[in-house]
């Protein structure tokens, strides 16, 4: 996955944004890891998670104050994640048919809203929503 074409992007509370990069930090960290920190650090918040690729974006909603989009007043998110999912037949022990996923997930009270991206050709993507429990 460190060779994805699609990378995440945030908005921060203090109005900076933050891309992926590939690089690891000295301590080892990934990129979302490094972000994280950053954010418990300077005690911020991430109000905008997007994925993006050359000129394909996939966005989420907001939870800053004045969004771009905003639909009747709904909630807004109170977390964000990001992660990559890997699925793939093993026949034998030999790995085949690895098909590769970017997910983006807005959190809400009672449920949580997903955006899976395929990392392939022709980029199709997904939405979800998962009802809490």
């Amino acid at each position: 996955m460190i060779n994805s074409k699609i990378k995440w992007s945030v908005g921060l509370s203090d109005g900076s944004n933050y891309h992926e990069d590939k690089e690891l930090t000295n301590e080892g960290l990934s990129a979302w890891q490094k972000l994280l920190k950053h954010i418990n650090n300077k005690k911020l918040i991430i109000t905008s998670l997007s994925l993006c690729m050359q000129e394909r974006r996939w966005n989420l909603p907001s939870a800053g104050n004045n969004p771009k989009f905003k639909d009747f007043d709904q909630d807004k998110p109170t977390g964000y994640r990001c992660f990559r999912k890997v699925g793939m037949d093993i026949l034998n022990g030999i790995p085949e048919n690895k098909t590769e996923y970017v997910v983006i997930e807005a959190e809400y009270p009672k449920y949580k809203l997903q955006t899976w991206v395929l990392d392939k050709e022709p980029f199709p993507s997904w939405s979800s929503v998962i009802w809490k429990t």
